[in-house]
């Protein structure tokens, strides 16, 4: 019995299997919370009002959080016991003031803010949203302290509770009949007890006091990794924007292009997590991580592509069947985002960060930026919502493309050290024709 036990901990209790159980159960809750708003029966105007809200939350706060999470990940190591205690503090103390900066500034400027991202449209449960923002942000450092402990028991048990209290907290109010105030009242709840706890954690390591020396250090790092995903990530809040500017802050269109314009939750939590999960190791060892990562984004990709094929080939029937007809016109934003496996799988950004480069990875991410701009405000005049994903879809690509040359030529690293390249070469032809055959109609625009 204890050897079945020891067996099973060591399958489960890893780095990259406890991180991507995490961003499943994260990423779970999210696209399971969006299928049961509709079906509960909740106005497409008011998940359209919710949708702009997280819009607005994450374009303000997604850059420097996992800008400053990646270099925490990264420089853990190069300090002692004593200094890694006062780091965790000193990382709670910084997220928690740029949080609390932020959300200042969202009660200061209401207009500026709806100017901004919808239009001047304002936006209703506003107030209440900024008091979940700023408790729940800086809960993005617990799962990562587990991971640096190598505490990956508690990733589980943390995933867990994630899961539940968010559905709870969404759909409880909605079954009992209460205004979708009471949604983000419930949220923010939830986030206030992860912030308690994160703060007895930190505070715990007997460290409370922040480190002037060590946030400089971290700062200096991480302010690359802040820029660059500051730049990635414009391309989902250009694509928000657009869509509000577009169609005059139309929150049922908006509702629309979010429902449709997701990747898959298990794509995206299985390579975040794998990604955080390997970078310590890369680090550490470089020629060992880089045929681990070969071995190991195999098995990811004999698991995601497969199923995008799947989901892609059948998507027509399943989509407005679980989310219902109001968002049968997100089907063809959600095949083009299936697309997307074939640039997440690949790692060359990953190795990039674990070694320290982050510069050269900057402007490759800058030039993604611009390539998704002037894309978007292409496609949009001849495919609507369907062009702005599109323009996302060959940003990515050509952002991928950029990172693999570079790796190849700078640090001599070519793609095939890291991925398996027949298998994915297969596999992304064979879903790319299957999507052209799929949507052929949408080409005849080009005529």
């Amino acid at each position: 019995m204890n050897r079945w036990i020891q067996r099973i901990n060591s399958f489960f209790l890893t780095n990259v299997k406890a991180m991507q159980a995490f961003q499943l159960l994260r990423q779970g809750s999210v696209i399971l919370g969006a299928i049961l708003l509709p079906n509960l029966g909740v106005e497409q105007e008011i998940i359209g009002h919710f949708e702009q809200l997280l819009y607005i939350g994450y374009s303000l706060s997604f850059f420097w959080v996992a800008g400053l999470v990646q270099g925490l990940l990264s420089s853990f190591s190069d300090y002692n016991a004593v200094d890694r205690q006062r780091f965790l503090f000193s990382a709670y103390g910084l997220l928690t003031g740029i949080s609390c900066l932020v959300a200042l500034i969202l009660l200061a400027y209401p207009n500026l803010v709806f100017s901004l991202f919808t239009k001047g449209q304002p936006l209703p449960y506003y107030n209440i949203f900024i008091v979940y923002l700023f408790l729940n942000t800086p809960t993005f450092l617990l799962e990562n302290i587990f991971l640096l402990r190598k505490d990956y028991s508690k990733i589980y048990y943390y995933g867990i509770f994630s899961f539940v209290t968010y559905l709870v907290a969404l759909v409880l109010p909605v079954i009992l009949g209460y205004g979708f105030w009471y949604v983000l009242f419930g949220l923010s709840i939830a986030a206030l007890f992860k912030h308690i706890y994160l703060l007895v954690l930190v505070s715990r390591a007997g460290a409370s006091q922040l480190n002037r020396s060590l946030l400089k250090n971290w700062l200096v790092l991480s302010l690359p990794l802040i820029a660059y995903t500051l730049l990635g990530g414009l391309m989902q809040t250009f694509d928000g924007w657009i869509i509000n500017y577009w169609y005059a802050g139309d929150p049922e269109r908006f509702a629309i292009f979010r429902y449709g314009a997701r990747e898959l939750p298990l794509v995206l939590a299985l390579t975040a997590a794998f990604g955080s999960a390997i970078l310590p190791e890369i680090r550490e060892n470089k020629e060992k991580s880089l045929a681990s990562i070969k071995l190991k984004s195999l098995r990811l990709f004999h698991l995601l592509f497969p199923v995008s094929i799947l989901l892609l080939a059948f998507s027509d029937y399943w989509f407005p069947a679980v989310f219902t007809n109001a968002f049968r016109e997100s089907v063809i934003l959600f095949d083009i985002y299936l697309l997307i496996v074939s640039s997440r799988v690949i790692f060359s950004r990953t190795i990039l960060v674990g070694l320290q480069d982050n510069q050269m990875v900057l402007w490759i991410s800058l030039t993604e930026l611009l390539i998704n701009i002037g894309l978007s405000f292409y496609f949009i005049q001849i495919w609507g919502l369907a062009g702005v994903a599109a323009a996302t879809l060959v940003a990515f690509s050509v952002e991928k493309l950029f990172l693999c040359l570079y790796l190849g030529y700078r640090h001599g690293i070519p793609v095939r050290s890291y991925t398996d390249l027949r298998y994915w070469g297969g596999y992304t032809f064979f879903m790319s024709f299957l999507f052209i055959i799929k949507n052929i109609d949408i080409f005849s625009y080009l005529n």
